[in-house]
């Protein structure tokens, strides 16, 4: 009973992190410390977890992609000749009229104008010899893609939105009207983009986490007549990329949170050696051992988890911040506490 009350007391009265702290056991300073860490991660991690990415196709400024998507699907997906399934997390391009053929482009357009380029990316052993690794090749495909469609002006490109689909990773890039890129080509013919205008959201995700009908691209498209074939694959594309992105969308949140994770262990243990320093100065009547801080910090670490994780509910902008400042900040009141001189009369160590 005597130790729940400390626990409850502990989360507002300093006091009673300095003077009882030292007297509890060390086991319960670490559960609170880890409990307030995954506390503070709380925010941060729902947030990264919430995305979907089929998102980039429904917001509020999609750049034309869904007439894109639609009209792509409807002019080629329905092609006999045309498939693209995925097998094994790669996703494989075959062309019945001419199987030797691994790349593939189309130029979907509104109007005269290109809305939409589509590509297919092969990767094969000669690549691997020649780039290292598929990334290592998109890197440079890429920069081919946005430098292909030169201005006139001398290492200007227009810039139009892009689906890449890799054999290994499916690319989005969302532009706006008149998007250019401004380039340059280096001796070894490499291109190194130094400015790009115009541009909107990207997306890049893995074919690991596509399966059922999503795994063959021509099951996207069905209906009665063309409007709801186009409703249908726009739906299927939307749930194809949500798929797509919820392997790295999952590795992005538990690495991020595993970052925030260690360096709020860092800043308990740095914020202990503080306390434990000053306590050692000649104005403090408390001297505190190392470990004796350490426990005060663990023991003071939740409610700022507590604070952090409503401010975090309140202002989402300042998740990644809170607990950082919240924690900070309760140290410093603590540390002046457990040091000043002036309440420091009635001190006792044992």
């Amino acid at each position: 009973m005597k130790t729940i009350k400390f626990l409850f007391s502990s989360l507002i009265s300093n006091d009673t992190v300095i003077n009882e702290s030292k007297h509890k056991p060390w086991w319960l300073a670490i559960v609170m410390m880890i409990v307030s860490c995954f506390v503070s991660i709380i925010p941060i991690f729902t947030s990264i977890m919430s995305v979907n990415g089929g998102s980039i196709l429904t917001a509020s400024e999609n750049y034309n992609i869904d007439y894109s998507l639609k009209k792509f699907s409807l002019d080629y997906l329905t092609k006999e000749n045309l498939s693209f399934t995925v097998e094994n997390g790669q996703l494989i391009y075959n062309d019945s009229e001419d199987p030797t053929n691994k790349n593939f482009k189309a130029e979907i357009k509104h109007g005269e104008d290109i809305s939409l380029l589509v590509y297919y990316v092969d990767y094969q052993t000669s690549d691997e010899v020649q780039y290292g690794s598929f990334d290592n090749m998109m890197n440079t495909k890429i920069k081919e893609f946005k430098t292909a469609y030169p201005t006139g002006a001398e290492n200007k490109s227009y810039m139009y939105s892009m689906l890449i689909l890799g054999k290994e990773k499916v690319y989005l890039y969302l532009y706006g009207a008149k998007a250019e890129s401004t380039y340059t080509v280096g001796a070894d013919g490499a291109i190194s983009i130094t400015n790009e205008t115009s541009t909107g959201n990207a997306f890049s995700g893995t074919y690991e986490g596509i399966d059922g009908d999503l795994t063959n691209l021509k099951n996207f498209v069905y209906g009665d007549n063309d409007s709801l074939k186009a409703e249908h694959a726009y739906s299927k594309w939307q749930e194809f990329f949500d798929k797509a992105y919820a392997k790295p969308r999952n590795s992005l949140a538990f690495k991020y949170s595993g970052i925030l994770l260690g360096f709020n262990v860092i800043i308990a243990f740095a914020m202990s050696l503080m306390i434990f320093l000053l306590s050692r100065t000649k104005t403090s009547i408390r001297k505190f051992k190392y470990l004796e801080s350490l426990k005060m910090v663990f023991f003071a670490s939740l409610s700022p988890a507590i604070v952090a994780l409503i401010l975090s509910l309140i202002m989402p902008s300042f998740q990644s911040m809170a607990f950082l400042m919240c924690f900070m900040l309760r140290l410093v009141w603590l540390s002046m506490k457990a040091t000043s001189p002036s309440n420091n009369q009635t001190a006792t160590r044992k």
